[in-house]
């Protein structure tokens, strides 16, 4: 058996367009009546649009021009397999969406970090090589922090070109990021006229910390609860400490070592109204914020 991998996008007559990741397998002997199983395997990052619990099998007996679907027995999106028994014959194979045509076909999807601090920003922009009915995109992210991934939320909405078989481009800047994610993700969900959805493979961005961050907590002034924000551009210990207006230290809010950006809360009713100050130390550096207590 020769088994040949290829990473093309396999077109059909129809316009159903495969993941990008194809197989030819070419048995030395009997190719006839057989009963294989298939298991074939793929990275997120060759999706092209399609979306993983609609994958199924497509055949080519003629080197890719034309194609069958074959169905599917079995889908894992954790492991990124889609397996398929009963194979009578083995030859080029690849995954497609089983409700084909989709209705966009993808040229990319990429995201890129515009702004770091407070008031960051991510750039998302995608191409399509034609659109049938696309009432537009909406727009999902997902963070990793320390606190682990949370679920897909929806962070904005971009129409689409409806009907079209010309190229088009289009844009959406996420400014509300955010601030202790230092790992997003983003990722598309094609929505047709009919309000059915395709989802896109998912594009992942890392943001970095270039300095020593404080920001002002809030709310400002505070009565039982106050929420700080901070940042350290390298894994160091960490003091953050809380000083009355005479400079005597009233609380230790953490201490140890912390890297990237953090956000936790801090318990003010046990100090009475008055001015106080946080203090972040790392690194010899400092840095300070008013807070106000007032009840």
């Amino acid at each position: 058996m020769t088994v040949t991998r290829g990473h093309a996008v396999q077109t059909a007559p129809n316009g159903n367009a495969s993941i990008r990741r194809y197989y030819d397998l070419s048995p030395s002997q009997n190719n006839v009546g057989l009963n294989a199983t298939l298991a074939v395997s793929y990275n997120d990052a060759e999706l092209n649009g399609r979306s993983e619990a609609e994958l199924a099998f497509f055949k080519s007996t003629d080197g890719g021009s034309t194609w069958s679907e074959k169905g599917v027995d079995g889908r894992d999106a954790t492991a990124n397999t889609v397996t398929l028994g009963g194979v009578a014959s083995l030859s080029r194979w690849t995954l497609g969406s089983e409700l084909a045509p989709l209705p966009v076909e993808w040229v990319q999807f990429d995201a890129a970090v515009e702004a770091s601090g407070p008031e960051g920003r991510v750039r998302l922009t995608w191409q399509t090589a034609a659109e049938t009915n696309n009432a537009g995109f909406e727009v999902q992210r997902r963070r990793t922090d320390a606190s682990g991934q949370a679920s897909w939320t929806k962070v904005g909405f971009v129409d689409g070109a409806g009907t079209t078989v010309e190229p088009q481009t289009y844009a959406f800047t996420d400014t509300d990021l955010p601030y202790a994610a230092d790992v997003l993700s983003y990722r598309l969900r094609q929505v047709d006229v009919d309000g059915t959805g395709h989802l896109s493979a998912p594009v992942r961005i890392e943001r970095t910390v270039e300095k020593l961050e404080l920001l002002a907590t809030y709310p400002n002034p505070a009565q039982n609860r106050a929420t700080v924000r901070f940042a350290v551009p390298r894994r160091q210990n960490v003091t953050l400490r809380l000083y009355d207006v005479l400079g005597r230290r009233v609380q230790t809010v953490a201490s140890g070592p912390q890297e990237g950006r953090a956000t936790m809360q801090i318990g003010l009713s046990a100090h009475p109204s008055g001015i106080y100050f946080l203090q972040l130390v790392a690194g010899g550096k400092t840095r300070t914020q008013p807070l106000t207590i007032a009840r």
